[in-house]
């Protein structure tokens, strides 16, 4: 096992250990919890930031004049163009199955300071 050497204010760590006692642990335990729970969150974090990356590239393009911008109506016109068995009807289910599309994942993001 790894030790880390962690510096807080006096109050804090008074205060910590003392709760850390009521419930029966150790500040070490919670401590080790809390950054388990935060690792453990590594994978969707990389994921968020390239997400963000694209966005802003795509966003560098758009603006640059390089990247191709459609509207609703354009992408819409197409879709409508297409053959019946290729094509999704306006809810985002194929037109052969009519099945709802999940949700689109949010583009919001959470600043860095969560």
């Amino acid at each position: 096992m790894t030790r880390l050497t962690l510096a807080l204010p006096e109050d804090l760590s008074r205060r910590a250990k003392a709760r850390a006692a009521l419930e029966g642990t150790t500040l070490s335990a919670v401590i080790r919890t809390y950054l388990q729970d935060f690792a453990a969150g590594l994978d969707e974090a990389q994921e968020e930031l390239e997400d963000i990356r694209a966005v802003l590239e795509i966003q560098r393009r758009i603006e640059a004049g390089t990247e191709q911008f459609y509207d609703w109506e354009e992408v819409k016109a197409e879709l409508d163009a297409l053959p019946s068995e290729d094509r999704r009807d306006s809810k985002g289910g194929n037109a052969r199955s009519p099945r709802p599309r999940p949700p689109a994942r949010s583009t919001t993001r959470r600043s860095a300071g969560r």
